[in-house]
């Protein structure tokens, strides 16, 4: 392989790692200092059965479920990941005002991503609104920075767009799908602990 493609490799595979060891080594501290807010739910019961009614309890929750702990670590890796991305794109497209507009709508919804994240680690009760609200604003900023790329240069320079684009709305969907599932958590008062 030629030198240049070996420094290109070199250069993404360095952009992708980076924020990888930022983000679990955030997500780890973040997890660990707010794994209490997820052990003070109150233990639900389940009533079995369509012919006995039988009340069993719930085990309580140790940590964040699965599912959202997931969410919460791709929020924190691709808003690290997309902050160094639009840096980039905002470098090397200073000179177009317009542009430079979109550039800095990416960088705030990275800075949202990653307040999603820690508001999902926290068991914050506004968590299940503003991951909504930071789905849809992702949606927006990943379709018309696609449209936009394709417009400008056709597909050769809107085909990363729309790769990266496809990737995001993923992670938006996970977060969305997180929240739909254990959304009455975050609203769930805390138990009260004998003193």
């Amino acid at each position: 392989m030629p030198a240049p493609f070996q420094m290109i490799g070199a250069i993404v595979m360095a952009v992708a790692l980076l924020p990888l060891t930022a983000s679990t080594f955030a997500y780890a501290l973040v997890e660990q200092r707010h794994r209490g807010a997820w052990t003070h739910i109150p233990a639900a019961t389940h009533l079995g059965g369509p012919y006995r009614r039988v009340e069993l309890p719930v085990v309580p929750f140790q940590r964040a479920p699965l599912l959202v702990r997931a969410a919460a670590l791709t929020c924190f890796y691709w808003a690290w990941f997309s902050l160094g991305a639009w840096v980039v794109v905002g470098v090397v497209l200073r000179g177009f005002p317009v542009l430079e507009l979109v550039v800095l709508g990416g960088v705030l919804v990275a800075g949202s991503t990653w307040r999603a994240g820690g508001k999902l680690l926290r068991r914050d009760a506004r968590a299940v609104a503003f991951g909504r609200r930071v789905a849809i604003a992702t949606i927006v900023c990943v379709a018309s920075t696609a449209a936009l790329a394709v417009l400008m240069g056709g597909i050769d320079a809107g085909g990363l767009a729309l790769v990266l684009g496809g990737l995001t709305i993923g992670q938006a969907v996970l977060v969305v799908a997180a929240l739909r599932r254990h959304g009455d958590l975050f609203t769930a008062p805390a138990r009260q602990l004998a003193a």
